[in-house]
């Protein structure tokens, strides 16, 4: 963007309203995602992702270029700038809330994987006997059989 486009109020009021609609965009998928976790059906959430991805690339280039040009933003109104930054505090609120879902869920599985493999291992323990080197012992231990064919 050029200098003119910086101190432009029109050019600053677009780009905060841009970005105010992809912040709302994906704070409105954050919320779908963290109602389908609670809902505990994590696989809905792919239906989400394509949006998801579009929009954060998007959202990732109107900060990049917010960054690189200052004026894009601070020549805002303030009342824009102000419902930028309250959009902003939902949508890392929900991100926040989504972090937390996550972790509970990975934590649950692992529970649960931890908790079949040590099942798996109290069987396979409390089974010794029928292991290969249990089998050994046994045939070490047995006792000679002789069988009297005569009749």
């Amino acid at each position: 963007m050029s200098a003119d486009q910086s101190e432009n109020p029109q050019s600053a009021e677009e780009h905060v309203r841009s970005l105010i609609a992809l912040t709302e965009s994906l704070s409105e998928i954050f919320a779908s995602e963290n109602d389908i976790l609670i809902a505990q059906r994590p696989s809905d959430i792919a239906a989400l992702q394509q949006d998801k991805a579009r929009l954060a690339a998007a959202y990732a280039q109107s900060i990049r270029d917010a960054a690189l040009n200052p004026g894009l933003v601070q020549s805002a109104q303030p009342a824009l700038l102000s419902e930028l930054r309250a959009i902003t505090k939902t949508f890392e609120a929900r991100a926040e809330r989504q972090r937390t879902l996550l972790q509970g869920a990975q934590n649950a599985a692992q529970g649960i994987v931890r908790a079949i493999s040590d099942e798996a291992n109290a069987v396979n323990n409390n089974n010794a006997a029928y292991t290969r080197p249990a089998h050994r012992e046994r045939a070490a231990s047995a006792a000679p059989i002789s069988i009297n064919e005569s009749v």
